[in-house]
């Protein structure tokens, strides 16, 4: 068998090809601004015989239960879905022909047209097209007036090699950046309690993404959470060690001078109650008063913790990463709303 599922994208009625994979499988595109996007491919067997021919790969593999092993990998613009070979000797790509449904979700973009059912024919393969929107909306950062806590933090902030009060407003930043930043400042604003809140304890940011942010803060933070954690009402769960490798991710960003005080072992989940819920994987230090943390905000979706590539056959999953453009709307309305300090604004026509 070497039969292949080969997945184009297109974007505002062009062709939109896939400019480069990196290590961890995220993709990036064609275009001015590449960011890395994680990718989520959902595949099922929609007939019987199809079904049965899996069953036989796993047989013949000696993978248990439902588990089919899948490759994904991007060539010439596109990405090319194959099974995973046994060994070196293996000549067979392990995807049999059958009848399938396809269903992609891509970072930072919304589907405007899925792949749909595949039709895989013996030596074959199947060519696939995902219509995909990017969303061009922008904000408008005001902090006049700003909040004496979130100035502190922004103005001790450096990212990019700006300070956090310039960042925000730079227009050549992924708006989507800046509003994940300035939303999750707002939320430790905010939470638990607005006389005692967690960003009393955060020094300043040094990295944020379209998701997530990092941070440098007292040690104190995490007994705080720990506190809250023990606390009858509940109002953080502490989750122990976390299983996404992408939160290791936070340790590579810790500055070489104090990188050796800190371990994955270290590492340790928080996640606060009511939605938009609050995760935070604190970094705890060998020795001293300074702590590492990790940001971000969760609505309790299936990509929100993917690591790279995710392909998945069985039932399909509904879910798609956070957009804090959106999230904005609904923080707005939460005690974190006076402290979000932008607007967010239509995408132009």
């Amino acid at each position: 068998m070497n039969e292949y599922i080969e997945i184009n994208f297109t974007r505002r009625g062009k062709k939109w090809p896939v400019r480069k994979q990196f290590e961890d499988g995220q993709i990036e595109f064609e275009e001015s601004d590449p960011i890395p996007r994680r990718v989520a491919v959902y595949l099922e067997p929609r007939a019987e015989s199809t079904r049965e021919r899996m069953k036989w790969v796993r047989q013949r593999l000696g993978w248990h239960g439902s588990d089919f092993q899948l490759d994904m990998r991007a060539e010439g613009g596109t990405l090319v879905l194959r099974g995973v070979r046994q060994d070196a000797h293996d000549t067979s790509t392990n995807l049999p022909p059958g009848f399938y449904n396809l269903r992609v979700q891509v970072e930072e973009a919304v589907v405007r047209k899925q792949a749909a059912g595949v039709q895989l024919k013996s030596e074959g393969y199947h060519e696939a097209t995902v219509d995909l929107a990017t969303d061009d909306r922008t904000i408008t950062v005001d902090l006049v007036g700003c909040d004496a806590e979130v100035e502190r933090i922004l103005s001790a902030s450096s990212i990019d090699g700006a300070t956090g009060l310039d960042w925000v407003r730079l227009p050549d930043r992924r708006p989507s950046q800046r509003a994940c930043l300035l939303n999750l400042i707002a939320s430790l604003r905010a939470r638990p309690v607005l006389k005692d809140p967690l960003s009393s304890l955060v020094r300043s940011f040094f990295w944020a993404s379209h998701d997530r942010a990092y941070a440098q803060t007292d040690v104190e933070l995490i007994k705080r959470l720990e506190a809250l954690a023990r606390d009858e009402s509940k109002p953080f769960y502490r989750e122990g060690r976390p299983t996404a490798k992408i939160h290791e991710q936070l340790l590579d960003q810790i500055p070489s001078g104090d990188a050796d005080k800190f371990s994955t072992a270290r590492l340790v989940s928080f996640r606060g109650e009511k939605s938009p819920s609050l995760q935070v994987v604190t970094a705890a230090p060998s020795e001293g008063s300074l702590a590492y943390a990790e940001f971000d905000l969760d609505l309790g979706n299936a990509l929100q913790d993917l690591w790279g590539i995710i392909v998945h056959v069985g039932e399909l999953v509904d879910g798609k990463p956070t957009n804090h453009l959106d999230l904005h709307k609904k923080l707005s309305k939460t005690p974190a709303g006076p402290f979000l300090h932008y607007t967010v604004q239509p995408a132009p026509k």
